[in-house]
């Protein structure tokens, strides 16, 4: 059984450190020094590799919230100061994802430079940070599943348990199942990433496709924190799910066909 992290903050002289928050920051890191040793394989200075980095950080970051906040608009509409509390936890990484995206797309083409040779760089770095991410979902014992008694089941303290389930001591660890699960899609797209004359823009279809059976097959595990929000018989998150397997399939289907093979870089 996964205990329950013993803390979730420490503090620093005058400042509160959230592990949360270190998880966060390890995973940029990790993604951008990864990301940041392949640019010369898609033939992308070093300044211009910066600039789609950190602007689309801090626009996915900023989209993130919003999703967060608006599928949650119930709590947070009695609760508008804690609208930016993130640091107590609570992103919607589809947020992230479609905000960090649109604004990839405009800076591409400001740059007059092919969006899906720098999409699929990102695509490949991308789970590898989101299966380092999702830890920070464990400190803050937050986005677990439903109670179960299965020999890897997570603790949680009763203080953060949903109140329909405080009789409960274990639940499903959803944000484990994550992050294995990213992990290996991290490892298909860089092994496939190291493979010569792949077609621009395959990467990213994959990514989609896989992300999107990730988290509709995780979702299963999780407690719905909002009912009312639920499309026909699916979550929220269960349906933007969707939206990105039909994507992937959609591009990789149109990529197969019509996009040449990239050149081998030397």
């Amino acid at each position: 059984m996964i205990p329950a992290p013993p803390i979730s903050s420490f503090n620093l002289g005058p400042l509160t450190i959230h592990l949360y928050g270190i998880s966060i920051a390890f995973a940029l890191l990790i993604c951008y020094m990864l990301a940041f040793k392949k640019i010369k394989q898609k033939d992308i200075t070093e300044k211009e590799f910066d600039t789609y980095f950190f602007v689309s950080i801090i626009c996915s970051i900023v989209g993130a919230r919003a999703y967060h906040v608006l599928a949650n608009w119930e709590y947070y509409r009695n609760h508008l100061v804690e609208i930016i509390a993130i640091w107590n936890g609570g992103i919607g990484i589809y947020g992230g994802i479609i905000a960090g995206t649109a604004v990839l797309y405009l800076s591409t083409k400001l740059n007059k430079r092919s969006f899906f040779q720098v999409s699929d760089l990102f695509a490949v770095v991308l789970p590898l940070g989101q299966a380092i991410g999702r830890w920070g979902n464990y400190f803050n014992q937050e986005i677990f599943g439903h109670p179960t008694t299965l020999p890897w089941a997570l603790q949680v303290d009763e203080t953060n348990r949903p109140n329909q389930y405080k009789q409960y001591t274990s639940f499903h660890p959803t944000f484990l199942y994550e992050s294995v699960l990213n992990l290996l899609n991290f490892l298909i797209l860089y092994f496939l990433f190291k493979k010569k004359n792949l077609r621009t823009g395959i990467l990213t279809a994959i990514y989609c496709l896989n992300y999107g059976i990730i988290r509709f097959v995780v979702d299963i595990f999780k407690i719905d924190p909002d009912p009312k929000s639920r499309i026909g018989i699916f979550t929220l998150s269960q349906s933007v799910s969707i939206l990105f397997i039909a994507f992937g399939i959609a591009l990789f289907i149109h990529i197969s066909r019509n996009s040449p093979k990239a050149p081998e870089i030397k």
